[in-house]
């Protein structure tokens, strides 16, 4: 799991599938320690958030993505407001989790960073003769 150190850069990073249940956590700096793998991540929002986080999947699943989505999660034993971006990816939902837009955003660049990284580090393959 990527660790993302500091206040500013504390969040949440899941993979989900399209129903919301959270596959893998890949970042968990916020402490958000309701969210489980294998759960619906609508379990660590609070009953006011449900409809909303509803409409967020609905959205990424239409349009691919969303952005700047406010909802209330639990963050050890108090709920705080917390913003949410997510992608649609080949087989379900990259979710961003951040008290600040400006920290989805180093989230973001993190992950970036790290497929970047990776991809640079790969050997070049050669297309087979033909």
């Amino acid at each position: 799991m990527t660790q993302i150190r500091g206040e500013n850069n504390a969040g949440v990073a899941l993979l989900c599938d399209n129903n919301g249940v959270v596959r893998q956590i890949l970042d968990d700096s916020l402490s958000a320690g309701e969210i489980t793998a294998g759960q619906s991540l609508e379990l660590a929002l609070d009953q006011g958030s449900l409809e909303k986080w509803r409409a967020f999947l609905d959205t990424v699943l239409s349009k691919g993505a969303a952005h700047g989505w406010e909802m209330n999660l639990a963050v050890g034993e108090r709920i705080r407001s917390i913003r949410f971006s997510a992608n649609a990816t080949g087989d379900g939902i990259f979710v961003v989790a951040a008290p600040t837009s400006a920290g989805i955003v180093k989230i973001y660049e993190q992950f970036l960073h790290v497929e970047n990284e990776t991809v640079a580090n790969e050997p070049l393959t050669r297309p087979a003769s033909q």
